[in-house]
């Protein structure tokens, strides 16, 4: 059988497998006390009696006697349940999902019940990404949820009532919408941070006209019929339609005193010409009964957030929200009265720069273990992925993180962070969000410490958790930014004078709070601890057992779970004598209100937790002594029993994925590779099963790492491509030899989820594995395996590459991807930084885009890869003309001006070689995450004319082998880093990190 045949065959089953998506009911158990007061998400009835509301955790309640007495239904899932759709009493459905740890692939779950919600069935399982909205009317339905590499932009419909799905819009160009509803059955609309998009199946989204929503992040849309319509989002966002979303009218001067500024509107509830609104703070539900005319406030004697409402009738609704809270009226919104839900508010209020800046272990403690309330508050979104995943999937991942460790969380959308934030000063930052706001009231610093107050007073915490101003270096100063904010606002919260508009319109009162902490940098030791290796009692876990789901939420990579220090910043505590806690005594008195009822674990717990932490110790000192003797494969391998002895799967498979990283990142590929075999052999259904068998998709690909294993000698050289063909015929046998290894590696991908196995880092790979092994060469023009991934939606960046490697092989038309010229000298240039020889006059200069301005060249001979750069000059360094070379430099460049050449040989942008340059001639050389990698390149740079400029060689023997051939294209990104300005690069991506986004080709002359 060819090799094109049997790669055929293995992708012909690991298609087949998409089909069987694993729904997400693969989470851990959930403490019974963490149920009672999880957020609720969406609210049905379907008359007075019969209702239903959803949340965190797979909460589902329901209610037979109109919420007089709500019960706790049992679910098969554990995930964040998003929304609720009855046909009658009996039938009906919900959907929610989450994402996979670690690789963070969106699932979806349906759960469908008969009996009136007593029980559920995940008998629809399916392979949709979440579901955030769905609405069945009889046998037909939409459904709207995150996009996903198998449905594209995240809308779908069914005929079957819901037993499958299908995507509804072909247009994977979508943008990242947030809200929707389907006024008929033919039509829906979404709504995104740039306007209102009208859908309709197997057509094409259409704008429509209306208002500009600036920084106002949509958040619900409901019809009352086929053409009256409203939209709600923050910052009081309020639209209404009488056309069926055609056009949209601002409705926002209608609510008295511009009030709704005081708001961020979640929950929207439409009949007839009734409609309901509120949101957060949940001081208030306002009500209009002439169409959104006029509107009156009707207290609801409580701040907590509320995420919706439903109404059966004018007179008898519901609204659900944070800390499990159910309230309910009988005389259309006039009063509300609390039916479920005891606690009033958090004890402790975090408030964090990013997502990676939460200390999870604080909330795994303070409420996971010790039943204090918590609340996180993100000032800043999540950095956008390079890849399909928005700012507001993004932010449900943390939301789900908190709720992994007993807490919730939000994500604050006024205050948004450019891709490359961490390079740019705050000054920057704060004049990008002044001229982004829709308020010319008020500056961004003035609207920042104004939101921190009215959170304060919407949660009333008796603490604060936030970082410390002293060490809160990097990330332009962001996290000092965000502690002085806080201070700030925790003396104006407690002052009836300051923004007293938000006493007297928002409903909300002064409140003071006892104690603020500050973080402190990861691994300095401060007055309040909290190691992994606390024992958590009432969770009987470890704490750095008790935030691995969390991490996994939060985490792109894995990494071990760190300690977390505080220092107390603020103390207005009676009596609480110096403890090294959050609560003390008085504070756990005072804060009953804000406290669930816990249960300590039994001593047997207790006893399990211990003799883990002792396997751990044991495994970390195997860890330790494997890194300082660079133990071989089989050396570490007939330890592994040790290693597994008296831990759980997920606890093995974390000490074999710290030993993976050690030998990757120490250049020991082989034994890396060995590592993660094991994961996804013995440990493949827990958390880092995905993220190893990715691993091996991006190690069997790749011809850099191909060509690191071969130049170092002791280990076993097992070629991985027929990138290491050679002129004796040898290149049938590498690449027999690369198809016998990933055959089974395609099996387990065939196993894996089907959302995840179709995934571009998973699909790209392994088409390029299967184009090097047809073709013989990794610079083959080879495309059929990628013609195939045109039936998923890959995303922008992915499809343009997809394409590219199409238009490599027929060589028609304008190139999908740019193609820059790299041409051949029979003159080497003489390096000093002036740039004066005759090649680089010849080179084709390509500018990288930006406010600093600058530009690379690319050129080559049969021994070297030149490539040079001028830059204008932002920060003055001394003149540099020293000629050095590379080897064994590897400084920290993180804070210098520097460019960046990534260099993918094979593109299977799975790895790639890095190197990079300072404007003072510093370097730094990696492939992959190997910083052992030291090639002998030379490079100079110099400064002059307010402009400074690099020179440097390559020896091509370093990058591949054999030598590129005419017509043969690299795929690479040049990109320059300024502290203080940003990234400027050739394909105009800004994010830090290289991603698909930010590639092009040269093409050899």
């Amino acid at each position: 059988m060819s090799n094109r045949v049997c790669w055929r065959l293995l992708a012909a089953v690991a298609f087949l497998a998409f089909g069987r998506g694993s729904g997400a009911d693969e989470l851990c158990d959930v403490p019974a006390a963490w149920l009672h007061d999880a957020e609720l998400r969406d609210v049905q009835f379907v008359d007075a009696e019969h209702g239903w509301a959803v949340g965190a955790l797979g909460v589902v309640w329901r209610t037979e006697d109109g919420g007089k007495v709500w019960h706790l239904a049992r679910t098969p899932v554990a995930c964040r349940l998003e929304t609720v759709s009855f046909a009658d009493a009996q039938r009906g459905w919900i959907a929610g999902g989450d994402a996979m740890p670690y690789v963070h692939t969106s699932r979806g779950v349906v759960l469908a019940t008969v009996d009136g919600g007593r029980t559920w069935t995940n008998e629809l399982r399916t392979d949709l990404p979440r579901i955030w909205k769905l609405q069945l009317r009889g046998e037909a339905g939409w459904a709207f949820g995150e996009a996903s590499a198998l449905y594209g932009g995240g809308i779908f419909t069914t005929r079957d009532a819901g037993r499958t799905w299908a995507a509804a819009v072909p247009d994977e160009a979508l943008p990242a919408w947030t809200a929707a509803d389907s006024p008929r059955g033919d039509f829906a609309v979404i709504a995104a941070a740039n306007g209102v998009y009208g859908v309709a199946p197997g057509g094409r989204a259409k704008l429509a006209a209306g208002p500009a929503l600036a920084v106002s992040r949509p958040r619900r849309i409901e019809f009352a019929d086929a053409t009256d319509g409203w939209l709600v989002g923050d910052r009081g966002l309020l639209l209404r339609t009488r056309d069926g979303g055609e056009t949209w009218q601002d409705m926002r001067e209608r609510l008295p005193d511009r009030a709704g500024r005081h708001f961020d509107l979640h929950a929207l509830e439409v009949r007839g010409r009734d409609v309901w609104i509120a949101g957060s703070p949940g001081t208030l539900v306002w009500h209009s009964a002439d169409d959104g005319e006029t509107w009156t406030a009707r207290p609801t004697g409580q701040t907590a957030p509320i995420e919706a409402i439903a109404f059966v009738d004018r007179h008898r609704g519901w609204a659900v929200g944070a800390l499990g809270r159910v309230l309910a009226t009988r005389d259309g919104g006039h009063r509300w009265r609390g039916q479920l839900g005891s606690a009033e508010r958090a004890a402790l209020l975090g408030v964090h720069a990013t997502s990676e800046d939460v200390p999870l272990a604080a909330y795994a403690q303070s409420e996971g273990n010790d039943g204090f309330l918590a609340h996180a508050i993100v000032m800043h979104e999540p950095y956008r992925s390079a890849g399909r995943e928005s700012q507001d999937a993004a932010s449900r991942r943390f939301c789900d993180a908190l709720a992994a460790v007993g807490a919730s969380g939000e994500t604050a959308s006024r205050f948004p962070l450019p891709e490359d934030a961490a390079l740019w000063s705050t000054a920057a930052l704060v004049e990008a969000w002044n001229q982004a706001s829709a308020r010319g009231d008020a500056d961004a610093m003035t609207q920042y410490e104004e939101l921190l107050v009215r959170a304060i007073r919407t949660w009333r915490p008796e603490a604060i958790a936030t970082h410390d101003p002293a060490n809160a270096a990097g990330k332009v100063s962001l996290r000092a930014l965000v502690a002085s904010a806080v201070l700030n606002a925790t003396q104006k919260a407690a002052d009836p004078l300051a923004y007293p508009e938000q006493l007297a319109q928002a409903g909300l009162r002064p409140w003071r709070v006892k104690r603020v902490f500050g973080a402190l940098p990861p691994g300095e030791p401060g007055p309040i601890e909290l190691p992994p290796t606390k024992v958590a009692p009432r969770l009987g876990l470890a704490l750095g057992e008790a935030i691995r789901p969390a991490l996994g939420m939060l985490e792109a990579e894995y990494r071990p779970a760190e300690s977390a220090a505080f220092r107390t910043l603020v103390d207005h505590a009676p009596n609480t004598g110096g403890r090294r806690e959050f609560f003390a005594a008085a504070a756990s008195e005072e804060a009953r209100d804000a406290r669930r009822e816990t249960d300590v674990s039994s001593p047997a717990s207790l006893s399990a937790v211990q003799q883990r932490l002792v396997a751990r110790r044991n495994a970390q000192g195997i860890l330790a002594q494997a890194a300082k003797n660079r133990t071989s494969t089989l050396g570490w391998l007939g330890q592994l029993d040790a290693l597994a002895t008296g831990l759980d799967d997920e606890g093995t498979a974390e000490v074999v994925r710290q030993l993976a990283d050690q030998f990757e990142t120490s250049g020991q590929w082989e034994t890396a590779a060995e590592a993660h075999r094991v994961i996804t052999q013995r440990y493949a259904k827990t958390p880092l099963g995905p993220p190893s068998l990715a691993w091996l998709v991006a190690y069997e690909s790749s011809s850099e790492i191909a060509l690191r294993r071969r130049a170092n000698p002791g280990y076993a050289v097992r070629p991985a491509s027929a990138e290491e063909a050679t002129a004796d015929g040898s290149d049938r046998e590498a690449a027999a030899g690369s198809s016998r290894r990933v055959g089974p590696l395609l099996a387990l991908v065939a196993q894996a989820d089907a959302r995840f196995a179709a995934e571009a880092e998973i699909r790209f790979p392994l088409a390029a594995i299967e184009r090097n092994a047809a073709s013989g060469r990794a610079s083959s023009n080879g495309a059929g395996p990628f013609a195939a991934l045109a039936d998923l939606r890959l995303g922008e960046a992915w499809s343009r590459l997809a394409a590219a490697e199409k238009w490599r092989e027929a060589r028609h038309g304008k190139p999908p991807v740019a193609v820059w010229r790299c041409g051949t000298t029979a003159e080497k240039p003489y390096l000093d930084g002036k740039l004066d020889d005759k090649l680089w006059q010849q080179a084709t200069p390509i500018a990288l885009a930006g406010v600093a301005g600058g530009d690379v060249r690319w050129t080559r001979d049969s021994e070297f890869l030149f490539v040079a750069g001028r830059f204008s000059v932002v920060r003055g360094t001394p003149p540099q003309t020293t000629i050095k070379p590379a080897a064994g430099r590897d400084a920290d460049l993180s804070d210098a001006d520097r460019v960046e050449l990534a260099i993918d040989v094979d593109r299977d942008y799975a790895t790639w070689f890095s190197l990079a340059v300072d404007a003072s001639g510093r370097t730094n050389d990696r492939c992959g995450r190997d910083a052992t990698w030291t090639p002998q390149w030379f490079v100079v740079t110099r400064e002059a004319d307010a402009a400074w400029t690099f020179e440097a060689a390559i020896p091509l023997s370093e990058l591949c082998r054999p030598a590129p051939e005419s017509g043969g294209h690299w795929s690479v990104a040049a990109r320059r880093l300024t502290p203080g300005v940003g990234v400027q690069s050739a394909s105009n991506e800004t994010a830090l990190r290289v991603g698909p986004a930010a590639f092009g080709w040269i093409e050899f002359e």
